[in-house]
């Protein structure tokens, strides 16, 4: 399983183990997490509060990881169902917040530009 490192308060480590670095989840004991830094042979235990590794997706009857380009697919239809569809104004900050969710996993695995490139060509 794979994530990415994600701190809340927690400063012990930072500068050699940044925010959102990838890492592979090698085991789970209580609730502490050991990762290796992807593609390294480094490892560190952190508490799994620290670990971000995504959500999973019904597909089929079958539970997916979101990096599974079936469940990314998926994700990019239902984001332009969200883009092309009017909703009513009791429901619109719940569209924007669904909208803010799949636009922010897809941007995960770089199948929508990021938030600055946005800004960049503005």
């Amino acid at each position: 399983m794979k994530g990415r490192l994600r701190y809340f308060g927690l400063d012990f480590g930072r500068e050699l183990w940044p925010e959102g670095l990838p890492v592979e989840v090698i085991a789970i004991s209580d609730r502490r997490v050991r990762v290796r830094e992807e593609g390294h042979v480094r490892e560190i235990i952190l508490p799994m509060i620290n670990v971000d590794v995504g959500c999973e997706f019904e597909l089929d009857g079958n539970w997916l990881p979101e990096s599974t380009p079936a469940v990314l697919d998926q994700l990019e239809k239902e984001l332009a169902i969200y883009r092309s569809r009017e909703w009513a104004p009791a429901v619109e900050s719940h569209r924007q917040s669904c909208m803010s969710f799949v636009e922010e996993t897809l941007r995960r695995y770089h199948r929508l530009p990021t938030k600055d490139s946005y800004t960049q060509t503005e």
